[in-house]
């Protein structure tokens, strides 16, 4: 492919790292808050995009759960865990073999840790805010305060 499209190893690098995965799936975007409105729209290869990101995160999970004794609780943090709940109910609504359901609701307060599963949930689902924004500020703040 390298010789027969004439691309240099920095070419492919960029087509790696840059325009793969759910961009490369989608044709429009790498965020999964910009793909579930596109798939709204009727955007087939958001819809494609979203499919794919949702049975790695299945699998990934499943792979986890396999090592372990029982599960507990399945935790959602970051952009899926803040908001995303789309995604968050696709991917527990697809795990039933887990003991996973879906009919996730979402938080009242997304700053805050929440339990989202329903209250008979054989598993539950927890959303937990990373607060990176804030942690973020405050070691900024602290930074320019000097010693």
């Amino acid at each position: 492919m390298q010789t027969w499209h004439r691309l240099s190893p920095e070419d492919i690098e960029d087509v790696l790292i840059h325009r793969s995965g759910l961009l490369g799936l989608s044709g429009t975007s790498g965020d999964t808050r910009d793909l579930v409105r596109s798939r709204a729209a009727g955007d087939e290869r958001a819809a494609l995009a979203l499919d794919v990101f949702t049975h790695h995160c299945r699998r990934g999970i499943a792979a986890m759960a396999a090592s372990l004794d029982r599960l507990d609780a399945l935790v959602f943090t970051g952009e899926i865990g803040e908001d995303q709940p789309e995604v968050r109910e696709e991917v527990c609504t697809r795990l039933t073999a887990l003991g996973l359901t879906g009919g996730l609701r979402t938080p009242d307060d997304a700053s805050r840790p929440a339990i989202v599963s329903g209250p008979g949930a054989e598993i539950t689902v927890v959303v937990i805010p990373t607060g990176e924004a804030q942690q973020i500020d405050h070691e900024t703040r602290t930074l320019l305060r000097g010693p």
